[in-house]
């Protein structure tokens, strides 16, 4: 069925919008053991609609990838759902395309390239045995398009370039796994350079156990994310709405964390002077976020994108949401509509958060002897959001010593502890949020 086919049949509705969703992905990938690096190619076309009658609404979803499902058979029942259907009152009609770096120039077998270049960096430079697991780098062109029945159809395209993979070491018969994933709207932000030294970072042969008590806790931009990740499951206005955020929309101006605390949602941040001129930190970081992979110019719902702060210097300002969670709080709708998957109804989620640096070097705590840095951390998703209260294993080393240590437990509360934290001056991008090292004082290590 042709999207013409479907408008057509979705005109005896009183609102409706057809969300398509396609994504070309071209990918090389190098094993252990394989003489050639393998490719493998992918395409995905999805189409979802919502509908309403007015009183109750539907939604019907198709995936029309090749040799996936049954094609041309989207079938559009009457509505059944209780709730009214919220579609933005949106008309504009535009297609763009992202491109941040105009000059760039994409090399023929550029992504067999840059594995080769990490796996020679990885054995001149680890002091231990390599065994590469899987490295995979590619190219994945994205293609949203959304019409509704205001007589809206916007379009929009971007690439996306990555590697991601697994390293795995050994050393005195110790065996370790390191994973890492790098993804920028560029080729030229993957540097095998870089991602080599992350990784080997991360091995440590050296065990040593530590003492219970309280430490300060680094966490590096990779585990940084995923703390600010728990965080923001308390900002989701479905969240709220549903009783499961220890906020609500009167919290909205109040302080609840340290100064140092500042979360924009800068989905487009090519250019922010409001933001640039009140964080002097920001102007080093703009040129580098501008490569973040969830730029986007409008939400899943074809509301225009715009730069806004969630927590700025502690202060709760904006909640996230779409077009019907917006309208139940009661509050401005701050356009984050995201689809899970581009076969799912959308849901408020933000695409490109960023935390803003602060000023200190992580470099000048390195000689405490209680502070620590962790590399990974298990069990998270376990942890309760609302309260705050976290309990997860983790690995990591004491600079002080330069000795690993595993097995171990660290925990606390994460508003208690995000009122003082150490926000540090390095940065990096981290899928859909970007972020500096931050450090924890008097987390509880078991």
């Amino acid at each position: 069925m042709r999207i013409k086919d479907i408008i057509s049949e979705l005109k005896k509705f009183k609102r409706w919008d057809v969300f398509i969703y396609e994504e070309r992905a071209e990918e090389f990938i190098y094993e252990e053991g394989s003489e050639e690096k393998s490719k493998r190619e992918r395409e995905k076309l999805s189409v979802a609609i919502r509908f309403s009658d007015g009183k109750k609404s539907g939604f019907a979803a198709q995936d029309l990838s090749k040799g996936i499902g049954r094609k041309n058979q989207i079938i559009l029942d009457y509505p059944r759902a209780d709730e009214k259907l919220e579609i933005p009152e949106n008309k504009k009609r535009f297609k763009t395309k992202i491109a941040v770096d105009e000059k760039i120039r994409i090399k023929k077998d550029w992504e067999k390239e840059k594995i080769d270049e990490l796996l020679q960096i990885l054995r001149e430079n680890a002091k231990f045995k390599i065994m590469v697991d899987k490295i995979s780098s590619g190219q994945a062109t994205q293609k949203r398009r959304i019409i509704n029945s205001y007589g809206m159809d916007v379009s929009e395209e971007k690439s996306i370039y990555f590697m991601y993979g697994s390293i795995g070491g050994e050393k005195n018969g110790q065996k370790q796994v390191v994973y890492f994933s790098k993804s920028f709207l560029s080729p030229n932000k993957i540097l095998p350079e870089k991602i080599a030294q992350e990784v080997l970072s991360e091995f440590n042969f050296e065990e040593v156990k530590l003492k219970p008590g309280k430490y300060k806790v680094i966490f590096p931009p990779k585990i940084a994310s995923q703390i600010i990740e728990f965080l923001m499951e308390n900002f989701s206005a479905d969240r709220i709405l549903a009783g499961l955020s220890k906020f609500s929309e009167k919290d909205m101006g109040k302080k609840f964390f340290g100064d140092e605390i500042s979360i924009f949602e800068l989905a487009h941040p090519i250019r922010d002077e409001i933001i640039k001129s009140e964080f002097q930190e920001f102007q080093k970081i703009q040129d580098e976020i501008r490569f973040a992979p969830g730029i986007r110019y409008f939400d899943d719902e074809g509301e225009e994108k715009r730069n806004f702060a969630i927590i700025r210097k502690g202060v709760i300002e904006n909640f996230i949401t779409h077009t019907l969670s917006a309208k139940k709080l009661k509050v401005d709708n701050t356009s984050c509509a995201v689809r899970p998957n581009p076969l799912s109804p959308p849901v408020p989620n933000p695409s490109s958060l960023v935390v803003m640096p602060g000023r200190e070097k992580k470099e000048n705590y390195y000689s405490y002897g209680d502070t620590i840095v962790v590399l990974e951390i298990i069990g998270l998703h376990t942890s309760d959001p609302i309260k705050g209260d976290f309990s997860v294993g983790c690995r990591g080393y004491m600079p002080a010593t330069g000795k690993g240590f595993k097995n171990t437990t660290i925990s606390g509360n994460i508003f208690e502890l995000l009122k003082n934290p150490v926000i540090f001056d390095d940065f990096s991008i981290e899928g859909k949020i970007s972020t500096p090292s931050i450090m924890l004082e008097g987390v509880d290590v078991s």
